[in-house]
């Protein structure tokens, strides 16, 4: 600590903004309560901006903080400048000065209260008790006021205790204030819910409604009003604007303003029937004028400081709908043009892209690396949108992540220009991701692997469930140059069919993750059509469910060394509550695959198959000395082969599902030559009578059986003893075909002791005599 008081002020302050970035808010709590020279030099960096966001890990404790925080900074401003609202509030929680004070400081506030999730009632009694003491130390003489620049009050704050906004904690004295005439005069002139009518006023529930959003308007206004004149950052409640216009003359140095839509400015009319014409006119002569209001404040700052306001941000709300999507959509546009562009950006998110769009010839993109969230109302692409959006990417050269909602087709059409004229694209992009909402997927895949087919690394593309599109066919693949830098590839394809080119996997060498997705439920062999198999050696993540599951090439797997994670199968049937998976008959399943090594099939089958053979032979034995976790559902788990764990010796986890529907007999019987392993040469020929080793598992832990499966008693020892002898938890309540007495006498023997088992409901087996057999196990049983 000694050397930190001997180093310049400027290394020290860099210190210091390192811990703040790193919200190392209770290190510089620390500093704060040692000596004057660190309690000066922490001062202006912890409370420039005392109500910094924080981590998502800690959001509860956090807003707790701010409330803690907030408390204390109002009991240091003059009694006769606090609404009765805020005194009522404080109510017990500390004592008023009579007189301008000093506040203690954020970090102190940090530095008494956990970090936990929630707050017990002792637990903040006795924070409080400690920001007295606090108050009462030498350190408290600063002006802590004076260090703020910006202050965003979050509307957060006053649901904690602090502000007594529970109902176990919530003060008696606001109760009072609530009752009396002026609050419901209040509560009467002011648009929460849209309609105010005097019969919600009655319900106790809305009456706090009201309390909070008031109180949390006068707590901004009382903080605020203070120091006016060195604010950079203002939260505005619009509900307000009045006393912030009157008080124009202060805020010369703000830069940056919060809206806080805290009033209602739409009302859904059809919830509100019984509405008379007059208060329907009434209410939305009120939204708009409370609108109006808005923007003549914005016109009023930008006429009389000039290029001193350079953006604005939007405040969420307390309560639900939240309006502030539809203000800004009606009045965002008007107010921004009255900014100057934004200076150099280097990031364009949803919440820039109408400062940049209102700008968009004036403003300075070349140094943009990353746009996030990119959404386009359907208003713009209506009237020149998607020109406009080519317009911006176009001149984004630096551009390395994109994240965009879908706008139309050819939006990349300059990329792919650029690129058959260049040879290569000037954009570097290197991840892009694309939303389907509202306009559908046309041709940004195939563009976007030719224009950037040097630099791209991760593809992403999904959907949003709110609006519905069309069922059609979404291709990935198609007309595809070779990839070399993709490593990423996720696509996900609600109410299509995936459709994967043949060709695929062989354009992108160096996959790391694979996962493509469909609907896929039911389906005919016959119009299975495989891909090419791949060499994919960097490999390490696959997941295909639905049609590029089917259309898979086993013989990928044989250059899959690095996989560690393999997931095959389809989605749920439609309508069922449970993961029920259509499986096609045996005669239809058997003819549609290459039947080679049928005396190793577990399946009967039937000779002669009517269907032609469209999918290539599938060999489990495949080495993946890498693969820790398998799951395979459908006809993927229906034909497994146990064979394969024996390439699988890190696998850890295993699940097979075969739930099928309730039409279908076949029940999924394991043999004994499942469970050993074949002797081939090397011209692949098998020889039955030769000894054969047996499959085994040694690091298998957790095995799922889903399904009708049908492991008999001479079976048990092989399977659990041999194949498993590292097994800790067993799950298969529809396994049939052996008797409890034999399950018992081969766990008995069992070299390790299995923690969990879960069997059918008939293989009823006490607790009690588990542990009298030495079973330390836990039992669990399906239905009956």
């Amino acid at each position: 600590m000694d050397q930190l008081l001997h180093l310049p002020s400027e290394i020290l302050f860099i210190i210091l903004q390192t811990l703040l970035q790193d919200n190392k808010r209770g290190s510089l709590a620390s500093l704060l309560q040692t000596n004057k020279y660190l309690a000066a030099a922490t001062l202006p960096v912890l409370y420039s901006k005392p109500f910094q966001n924080r981590p998502e890990t800690s959001v509860a404790s956090a807003r707790v903080n701010d409330g803690i925080l907030a408390c204390m900074l109002l009991r240091q401003l003059p009694v006769d400048t606090l609404s009765p609202l805020i005194t009522f509030a404080l109510g017990d929680n500390a004592t008023l000065s009579p007189t301008t004070a000093t506040t203690t400081t954020t970090a102190k506030t940090t530095a008494t209260i956990p970090t936990t999730a929630r707050i017990t009632r002792s637990q903040h009694n006795q924070q409080l008790q400690q920001q007295r003491q606090l108050e009462r130390s030498p350190l408290s003489r600063f002006d802590y006021f004076s260090h703020i620049r910006h202050l965003l009050i979050q509307p957060s704050i006053v649901e904690m205790d602090c502000f007594g906004s529970s109902s176990s904690v919530f003060p008696v004295k606001a109760f009072e204030y609530m009752e009396r005439p002026e609050f419901f005069e209040m509560c009467q002139s002011y648009c929460l819910w849209t309609l105010s009518e005097e019969r919600l006023l009655t319900n106790r529930r809305i009456l706090r409604g009201y309390y909070q959003v008031l109180l949390l308007r006068d707590i901004s206004w009382s903080l605020s009003s203070y120091i006016f004149d060195q604010l950079q950052t203002l939260t505005l409640p619009v509900s307000d604007l009045d006393r912030y216009s009157g008080a124009m003359d202060r805020l010369g140095n703000l830069g940056h303003i919060v809206i806080c839509v805290d009033q209602a400015v739409k009302c859904n009319w059809e919830r509100h029937s019984n509405a008379t014409p007059k208060s329907r006119a009434a209410t939305e002569a009120r939204q708009e004028n409370l609108l109006r209001t808005l923007v003549h404040f914005i016109v009023e700052h930008t006429t009389r400081f000039p290029g001193r306001l350079k953006t604005l941000d939007w405040s969420k709300t307390l309560y639900s709908p939240d309006p502030t999507l539809t203000c800004r959509e009606r009045v965002e546009l008007e107010m921004l043009r009255l900014l100057p562009p934004i200076r150099r950006p280097t990031m364009v998110t949803n919440d820039t892209l109408n400062h940049i769009w209102t700008h968009l010839p004036s403003t300075d993109l070349a140094y943009v690396r990353s746009i996030e969230d990119f959404r386009l109302p359907m208003s713009w692409i209506r009237t020149g949108g998607v020109q406009d959006c080519q317009y911006l990417l176009q001149r984004c050269r630096a551009l390395d992540v994109l994240h965009m909602a879908t706008v139309g087709q050819g939006v990349f059409d300059w990329a792919v220009k650029e690129t058959k004229d260049l040879g290569h694209s000037l954009v570097p992009l290197r991840r892009i991701e694309i939303m389907e909402i509202e306009k559908p997927l046309t041709n940004e895949l195939d563009d976007i692997s030719c224009a950037f087919s040097r630099t791209i690394e991760t593809i992403k593309v999904f959907r949003s469930n709110r609006f519905p599109v069309p069922h059609r066919p979404m291709h990935v693949g198609r007309g595809w140059v070779d990839l070399p830098a993709l490593t990423h590839l996720e696509v996900a394809a609600k109410q299509h069919r995936l459709m994967i080119d043949q060709e695929l996997f062989r354009h992108c060498p160096r996959l790391r993750t694979v996962d493509l997705t469909d609907e896929t439920s039911r389906y005919q062999c016959k119009d299975i059509a495989t891909c090419q198999p791949g060499d994919l050696p960097c490999l390490e993540s696959l997941r295909l469910l639905g049609w590029g599951a089917l259309t898979f090439h086993p013989a990928t797997l044989h250059s899959t060394q690095m996989l560690k994670k393999l997931t095959l199968g389809s989605v749920n049937l439609e309508g069922s509550h449970y993961f029920r998976y259509y499986i096609p008959s045996d005669e239809e399943l058997e003819g549609s695959f290459d039947a080679q090594d049928n005396s190793m099939h577990p399946i009967a089958t039937q000779q002669g198959h009517a269907n032609p053979i469209v999918r290539p032979h599938w060999t489990w034995d495949w080495h993946l000395p890498a693969l820790e976790h398998l799951t395979l559902t459908a006809e993927f788990a229906y034909r497994f082969q146990f064979r394969m764990l024996h390439g699988c010796p890190s696998l850890v986890e295993l699940e097979l599902n075969c739930t099928s529907v309730h039409d279908r007999p076949t029940s999924r019987v394991l043999s004994v030559a499942e469970l050993l392993l074949p002797i081939i040469d090397s011209d692949h020929h098998h020889f039955p009578g030769a000894a054969r080793q047996a499959v085994v598992a040694p690091a298998l832990q957790n095995v799922r059986l889903r399904g009708s499966w049908t492991i008999d008693d001479s079976l048990l020892p092989q399977f659990f003893t041999v194949m498993l002898p590292n097994l800790k938890s067993f799950e298969g309540v529809e396994v049939n075909g052996f008797t409890m007495a034999s399950l018992v006498d081969v766990l008995k023997k069992f070299p390790n002791k299995i923690e969990e088992l879960r069997l059918p409901s008939k293989h009823r087996f006490s607790r009690e005599r588990a542990r009298g057999e030495a079973l330390l196990v836990n039992i669990f049983y399906g239905h009956d």
